[in-house]
């Protein structure tokens, strides 16, 4: 190669310059994927550490840091791709792909920045979570079907932890990889799902004097989680041999959201041990709590 600076990729001979438009982002991709190991080469970073971007999907870096970018064009006469370098300059509003970050780039991330500005990493960003990445399209079928079961708009559910990014954001797993044995945690963001839970919960608990001393331990997890604004309806402990028929909604609603999220685990994913969804009440619920726990782990990694 008589340029460092560049690589080139021949495409099919059946390729034309009237299809140039339609197909482009389909060769960039193989391109890019096929040439991996170059491309990270050609990659210099300031900060220390990188996010292997070709900038051809959104995922928000918070930081700002330099770049050598190499950016596609085409030779027209030759059907050669040619991906050339350049400086780029990227901010918390600029877009970047990380293929996967690695826990020593977290923790970086972590050391640099406040919680707040790491809130659309960990939670908020609407991307293709790490988990559903070797098929995006399932993570479009995934979101589409649970919010139509559960009338959910699909921009509302997201994945957070491990599952997002690869790794671990929960304090005390010191940043650990996902793995084949590792959870999917998914969060759903609808006020109108959660009180009507909500509602369910009450019914099935009311009248109090009967009822109460039966859910013991498990009334004060359920008053804690609403004080919150969430709920995980798969942990709901409400026994049919005790509660009866009463209690039927919440029975009915635990099974739909269990088999539901059973179905999504059998989609071609990464594999995984479970997966596991909190219903919020609202987006101030969530990036309250994620930010409690985003300042936890850098408490935690400190120490």
């Amino acid at each position: 190669m008589d340029d460092p600076g560049r690589l080139f990729c021949r495409l099919p001979d059946t390729f034309q310059e009237s299809h140039f438009t339609a197909v482009a982002a389909k060769y960039v991709r193989s391109i890019v994927a096929a040439a991996d190991d170059v491309i990270n080469r050609a990659l210099i970073f300031q900060p220390e550490f990188s996010c292997h971007s070709t900038c051809l999907s959104n995922s928000r870096l918070p930081h700002k840091c330099k770049v050598q970018r190499l950016t596609p064009s085409i030779d027209l006469v030759t059907s050669n791709w040619l991906l050339t370098s350049a400086e780029s300059c990227y901010d918390v509003n600029k877009c970047c792909n990380f293929t996967p970050m690695t826990a020593a780039e977290f923790r970086v991330l972590l050391a640099k920045h406040a919680p707040q500005d790491l809130l659309g990493l960990c939670v908020k960003d609407d991307e293709v979570p790490f988990a559903f990445d070797k098929n995006p399209d399932c993570w479009t079928e995934f979101r589409e079907t649970f919010g139509a079961k559960f009338r959910v708009n699909p921009s509302d559910i997201r994945v957070v932890g491990s599952g997002r990014h690869g790794i671990s954001a929960k304090p005390g797993k010191n940043l650990k990889t996902f793995i084949d044995t590792s959870d999917i945690d998914v969060v759903v963001i609808s006020a109108a799902l959660f009180d009507n839970l909500w509602q369910k919960l009450l019914e099935a608990a009311y009248p109090r004097e009967g009822n109460l001393h039966l859910l013991a331990g498990h009334l004060r997890e359920l008053q804690s989680e609403v004080y919150t604004g969430f709920l995980t309806p798969a942990e709901f402990r409400f026994d049919r041999l005790k509660f009866g028929e009463h209690a039927a909604p919440v029975y009915e609603f635990r099974a739909d959201w269990f088999s539901a999220l059973k179905r999504a685990s059998n989609l071609p994913i990464r594999r995984h041990e479970n997966m596991e969804a909190r219903v919020y009440r609202t987006w101030a619920h969530a990036e309250r709590y994620h930010l409690d726990s985003i300042a936890s782990l850098q408490r935690s990694l400190n120490k």
